[in-house]
């Protein structure tokens, strides 16, 4: 038999239970729908792990100050890897010894998720790149996400295919980053071809003012 005392503790118990439930399903109340929206979006995104389809519950107060709840679908998509590399310009003497690691630097290849913003690790694919002299693919992957770009194989030296690399990158990378300075060097270059081409001219001009005015000082003293 279930005493009387035994019967409350079991109701307050399922009382109890039903609040928090209640509690736990029934989403947070925010200032504004923007607020609700971004803030509901995180969580999901901190949940979420595969694409698919699911529901999001907003609860907001509006101008009136009531509460307002909305259900919505979101689409989630699988995270596409943006992947960015320049071709490379290397001597068939390097090839044999270069890594994974090698490829990534020299190719200044990068990966980026779409969806988090977060890196992500590349692996390469240099299966088709040979040691003779010739244009090959190179390809950085990650998951269904890849960049293919070219892979020069000359003969020149190791020095100076790897200076060509360099300038190459450090050049598209002060073109976008300092395009100011960029222009300001090219006009002070400008400049000086000016004063080189211009200087004989004003040395003639200097030189004929001053032989004219010597010759007056002559004529003007003969005559006196």
């Amino acid at each position: 038999m279930i005493s009387k005392l035994q019967k409350l503790l079991l109701v307050g118990l399922t009382l109890t239970a039903l609040v928090l439930l209640g509690a736990a399903k029934s989403p947070t109340v925010y200032d504004n729908e923007q607020e609700a929206l971004s803030s509901e979006l995180q969580k999901l995104q901190e949940q979420v792990s595969e694409p698919g389809v699911y529901e999001l519950t907003i609860a907001y107060k509006d101008a009136s100050g009531n509460v307002v709840t909305k259900t919505i679908e979101l689409n989630i998509t699988p995270s596409v890897i943006d992947i960015t590399a320049h071709d490379v310009r290397l001597p068939a003497s390097e090839l044999a010894t270069m890594t994974d690691a090698q490829w990534i630097s020299f190719a200044a290849a990068s990966g980026v998720n779409s969806y988090s913003g977060a890196k992500v690790d590349l692996a390469v694919d240099s299966g088709k790149v040979r040691a003779t002299a010739g244009s090959y693919e190179l390809t950085f992957y990650s998951g269904a996400s890849y960049k293919t770009v070219q892979v020069i194989i000359t003969g020149d030296s190791t020095f100076q295919n790897n200076i060509i690399n360099q300038y190459t990158v450090v050049n598209e990378v002060n073109e976008e980053t300092w395009p100011f300075f960029t222009l300001l060097s090219n006009n002070y270059i400008r400049f000086g071809l000016a004063l080189v081409l211009i200087f004989p001219f004003l040395l003639l001009i200097s030189l004929y003012w001053y032989e004219t005015r010597l010759l007056k000082q002559v004529e003007d003293e003969i005559n006196n």
